[in-house]
């Protein structure tokens, strides 16, 4: 483990993120929970720790550490994001949806967001907002996988049957023909077999990046 070139909370924060982007993420937990132990109302810490909590299951702590950085004034559509990836998980869908709503306004060209948003929905038995929301979202990222099955299956439970095959027939062929970017052509042919058999949406997990996903709503 590397060491911070100062002991400060911020210093900790920084290195902590160099430790999430590698995928380090013990290290990183343990310099994040050092810095706050420092300073209990780093907003920074706080708002990093909570992604860590949630991506370990501790959502009690997760919850916790980014509602303790919303009450300090922090109020940006990413903290916003990760609060309403905590509470779809809590199974807390309303506050999810509100959350993701206001971060969809401060943020509009955030495609993770509105993609979250359309997970939101479809756990609220909404497909018809679901459907929208997937839309706004591949309108920003036209290659993201996910999304485009998502809507599928959105469009689906909506009624609108041939716009759901068609964003199927979409979904398969460029998934065949290698047009998703990334580690997206690897995984194709599993999100295909398995999701479209168990008619299940996917989702992102609780980071502000977009990673390989598991198989069921979140």
């Amino acid at each position: 483990m590397l060491r911070a070139s100062s002991d400060t909370p911020e210093s900790k924060a920084v290195l902590a993120e160099a430790y999430l982007a590698s995928g380090q993420f013990d290290d990183a937990r343990a310099l994040l929970e050092d810095a706050r132990a420092q300073d209990p109302e780093n907003i920074r810490v706080l708002a990093l720790l909570g992604p860590v909590y949630g991506r370990a299951g501790e959502l009690d702590r997760a919850a916790e550490a980014l509602e303790t950085a919303f009450a300090l004034g922090e109020r940006g559509p990413e903290l916003r994001r990760n609060l309403a990836l905590v509470y779809l998980r809590q199974q807390k869908i309303e506050e999810a949806i509100t959350e993701l709503r206001l971060a969809a306004r401060e943020a509009s060209g955030n495609a993770s967001i509105w993609f979250t948003l359309g997970n939101a929905y479809l756990q609220a038995r909404d497909p018809s907002l679901a459907a929208e929301a997937f839309i706004r979202s591949l309108e920003i990222r036209p290659d993201w996988p996910e999304a485009t099955f998502n809507l599928a299956l959105a469009l689906e439970e909506s009624g609108a049957k041939a716009d759901a095959a068609e964003a199927l027939r979409r979904f398969q062929f460029r998934a065949r023909t290698g047009m998703f970017p990334s580690e997206a052509p690897r995984r194709s042919a599993a999100i295909v077999s398995t999701c479209a058999r168990d008619r299940r949406p996917l989702s992102t997990p609780l980071s502000s990046t977009e990673t390989a996903s598991p198989r069921r709503p979140i």
